[in-house]
């Protein structure tokens, strides 16, 4: 099951962008690996290699670059609450896809989505950045 936050912060190449409607989803692919000297009618399973997906929008300004595509870039998502505390999700961001998603309040929104690549880690802390 996804995890799915209201809003955050993008730190990619050091500088921060405003995200919002992140999503993520860290799953980890399965292998059968049933053989004949199990229980007939059983099957029995192992984990295999993590994946980790990301999607996000942000309000796009213009006259500025959009985030680079198929491009591997350290990166950090922040996940704030209102008193400053916050989950952080590191590692090595490749971006697959981008979409306009139209407008709102008259600006305009990109979303954007793609998976870590390598070390991905988990941290939680106080007044974040």
């Amino acid at each position: 099951m996804p995890q799915i936050f209201d809003h955050g912060e993008l730190l990619i190449d050091s500088a921060p962008i405003g995200i919002f409607d992140i999503t993520m989803d860290v799953a980890h692919t399965e292998h059968d690996i049933t053989n004949l000297s199990g229980a007939a009618g059983e099957s029995e399973f192992i984990g295999g290699k993590r994946v980790v997906s990301f999607s996000f929008s942000l309000y796009k300004e213009a006259n500025t670059d959009d985030l680079a595509l198929n491009t591997a870039k350290a990166a950090t998502f922040k996940v704030k609450n209102g008193s400053g505390a916050y989950n952080s999700y590191a590692g090595s961001l490749i971006l697959f896809s981008k979409n306009y998603a139209g407008k709102i309040d008259a600006v305009d929104v990109m979303k954007y989505s793609g998976k870590i690549t390598g070390t991905f880690t988990e941290a939680k802390g106080a007044g974040g950045v």
